[in-house]
């Protein structure tokens, strides 16, 4: 993870290309690239699809056309263009993070999911089923 980090912060941007695929469009993932991309602080250019609209707004990342090595340009140029552009993104992206996607919030959501979707709850601290 630190590597990854050092990595995204040498970087003047971050591109998350995803493609247009089932996986990406039809069964439904949390592409984790992403959002580590949207933490580190730099600004992110990423594929316009549902997923990553889900996940992030357009004043959050760039969002391009996917599979288009020309729109990743024009996304590179606007970065080098407009001074301001890059850091505003990636303040609200690292916010977007630290606020809807941190463990904590996940876990909670996992457990809620078991509780009103499954009728389970969690047992107390420290019983154990026999």
């Amino acid at each position: 993870q630190a590597e990854l980090a050092a990595l995204h912060h040498d970087c003047d941007a971050v591109l998350v290309p995803l493609p247009v695929n089932d996986r990406n469009c039809v069964q439904g993932c949390c592409p984790l690239k992403l959002l580590e991309a949207m933490a580190s602080g730099t600004p992110v250019i990423a594929s316009n699809l549902p997923v990553v609209r889900t996940l992030a707004g357009p004043d959050e990342v760039l969002l391009v056309r996917p599979g288009s090595p020309k729109a990743i340009v024009e996304a590179v140029k606007d970065l080098c263009v407009n001074a301001e552009l890059g850091p505003s993104l990636s303040h609200r992206a690292r916010a977007r993070v630290e606020r809807d996607f941190s463990w904590t919030r996940a876990r909670e959501a996992l457990v809620s999911a078991y509780e009103t979707e499954l009728g389970m709850t969690r047992r107390a601290p420290g019983i154990v089923a026999s």
